[in-house]
């Protein structure tokens, strides 16, 4: 493992993120989850823990645009096809959740009525003890 990686891992395992998963799950059964976040911490989530309890309908990203794509297995999609999914909640696969919902509040307001919850957030503490 890389030196990254073994960061990521140590976050995610400090963050509780099976536990985290588990509870999504729970709470969204039967409910149709989108994931957000196609970079290097959702990638490591994805091939580490088992997320298959989350039915996830696929993965969205800024970097999809209109082509079709996969990740990890997942189909992708860019944020403008979000609204048209219909998903009932949004797990957010990123450190800093809080730009994307800014992203989401700026370019898709229309998303607002979708809830949106994070796996795993870098709190201010985290960056300034370098996690």
């Amino acid at each position: 493992m890389s030196g990254e990686i073994e960061k990521l891992d140590k976050f995610l395992k400090k963050k509780k993120v099976d536990k985290k998963i588990k509870e999504l799950a729970k709470k969204y059964e039967g409910k149709k989850v989108l994931a957000y976040g196609a970079g290097q911490m959702a990638d490591f989530i994805v091939n580490s823990y088992d997320i298959s309890p989350l039915n996830v309908i696929g993965f969205s990203d800024s970097k999809y645009g209109n082509e079709k794509k996969e990740f990890n297995g997942y189909q992708t999609f860019s944020p403008a096809e979000i609204q048209d999914l219909n998903p009932d909640v949004i797990v957010l696969f990123v450190m800093e959740p809080k730009f994307v919902l800014e992203f989401f509040d700026f370019y898709y307001p229309e998303l607002a009525n979708i809830e949106k919850v994070s796996l795993a957030e870098r709190t201010f503490w985290d960056k300034l003890l370098g996690n």
